[in-house]
């Protein structure tokens, strides 16, 4: 509710004015420093959001489904006082038909995966009530190439990010800069100290975010406990994204989150033409090197996020060409038997040069992918397609200390079909995804290692109208 009236009461002090104007056009040409004014000069932005999901998984386990509906609103003021300016929306969420998403699978216990996503992780039975104020903002522009953002924000960088494969993103708050003052370089960062990961209607402190999805097990086997149990005043972010030639880019992370852990992120992307008629080689090279901070979270292990003194490694490889509309590229990563690679899924996606839709490495060591991906798009970029397929090898789903989420090796297909349209339609995108994994590990003849994680198909259907 607190969502809707603040949204409500944007719109109509927006929006108001601007009928007003059109019966006192002169009045308002007098008037151009009123609050008023300056609420018309800005950008309201809408979209609309239609979602269906299903899961098929092997003989007798569960199938599941959904449909979700939502829209949202977002709105930019101009710059005023010379150097400030805000932003605020949200996003509403209807389950218009879904599964019985709370109910466990009858054989294993284990609960819907996917779909429960799309709403509310911890009310499946939620189904109307799932509005989220995600942006709400005060910034100062120091010029036009720097800015300091304080309150609800996107964040966008390699390890925090939207991971907007749901019906809403995940958000962050805190203090963000962003200097651009420099050719070909940029610095940013910040202190964030507040979550709400996608699938919540809520925030969170940061340390209290984390673990709102799958907590996974303990390096003996016993069901890690962290969830509200972690102490940390939050996460504090540097990053350096570098032009060093016209073929070369450098971008260097890192990611301290206070009393837990610390993750440094360094990739460099090159590419070589290799004639006139637009054929281009292309490779970038992947480094990541995790720590854990004092007790990992907890003084009790049990309730830690990270084991205390642990560490590891993660390369990544990646070589393809791409020429006009086209790209192919194989990807290599490889996560060292030092330690878990773990960072919080509320808060983003896998930056791995191997991550595919609907899986993830981050939770294990020890592990070796490599995939091969295909994007072509047409001349007039209306229509992307995209195909996928990779071999994932995992460590045993016993063998605790390197496997948390206890995912066995799989071999998974992509493949994907976006469309935007033109004319009436203008800004109607729709996105069709189809996800196969393939078991290739030892289940050791118990199913809860199977379900929503191997001999599955995924499929997605996504409308989005943007206005």
């Amino acid at each position: 509710m607190y969502f809707k009236k603040i949204l409500l009461l944007v719109v109509i002090t927006a929006l108001l004015p601007n009928l007003y104007a059109q019966h006192n056009e002169d009045k308002q040409a007098k008037d151009s420093t009123s609050i008023a004014a300056i609420l018309r000069g800005g950008k309201f932005e809408g979209h609309m959001r239609t979602y269906a999901m299903a899961t098929t998984n092997k003989a007798k386990l569960s199938d599941y489904h959904a449909l979700a509906l939502g829209g949202g609103i977002h709105y930019e003021s101009p710059i005023f006082f010379k150097h400030l300016s805000f932003e605020m929306g949200g996003m509403f969420i209807f389950n218009v038909k879904s599964s019985d998403l709370g109910v466990p699978d009858s054989t294993t216990q284990v609960k819907d995966r996917y779909e429960i996503a799309l709403f509310d992780l911890e009310n499946p039975q939620n189904k109307k009530d799932l509005d989220r104020m995600d942006e709400f903002n005060l910034r100062f522009h120091v010029n036009k190439k720097s800015k300091l953002t304080f309150g609800r924000q996107v964040i966008n960088s390699p390890l925090i990010n939207p991971q907007d494969g749901r019906m809403r993103p995940s958000m962050m708050s805190g203090a963000w800069f962003l200097v651009n003052e420099w050719q070909n370089t940029s610095l940013q960062g910040g202190w964030l100290w507040a979550a709400a990961p996608r699938s919540t209607v809520r925030w969170f402190s940061a340390a209290e975010s984390i673990g709102v999805y799958n907590n996974g097990v303990n390096r003996d086997g016993s069901k890690s406990t962290y969830f509200m149990n972690l102490d940390s005043k939050g996460v504090f972010v540097l990053g350096l994204k570098s032009k060093i030639s016209p073929n070369f880019n450098i971008n260097a992370w890192n990611y301290t989150i206070e009393n837990i852990n610390n993750t440094a992120f360094l990739q460099t992307d090159f590419e070589h033409p290799l004639s006139k008629n637009d054929l281009k080689l292309k490779a970038s090279a992947q480094i990541i090197r995790q720590d854990a901070l004092h007790e990992g979270g907890n003084a009790d292990p049990k309730k830690a996020y990270v084991v205390q003194g642990s560490h590891t490694w993660i390369y990544g490889a990646r070589v393809g060409f791409s020429y006009k509309k086209s790209q192919v590229f194989a990807n290599y990563t490889r996560i060292t038997a030092d330690g878990r690679f773990t960072f919080p899924r509320e808060w983003g996606r896998d930056p791995l040069l191997t991550f595919m839709q609907r899986e993830r490495n981050e939770g294990a060591g020890n592990v070796k992918a490599m995939n091969l991906t295909f994007t072509q798009n047409s001349l007039d970029n209306q229509m992307q397609t995209f195909v996928g397929l990779g071999y994932y090898k995992m460590p045993k789903v016993t063998d605790f200390k390197m496997n948390k989420y206890g995912l066995p090796s799989y071999i998974q297909l992509n493949l994907s079909l976006k469309y935007r349209f033109k004319g009436i339609f203008k800004n109607l995108e729709s996105e069709f995804l189809m996800v196969h994994k393939w078991n290739k590990g030892d289940l050791y003849n118990n199913e809860k290692y199977r379900i929503n994680k191997v001999d599955m198909t995924n499929w997605n259907w996504i409308m989005n109208y943007r206005f």
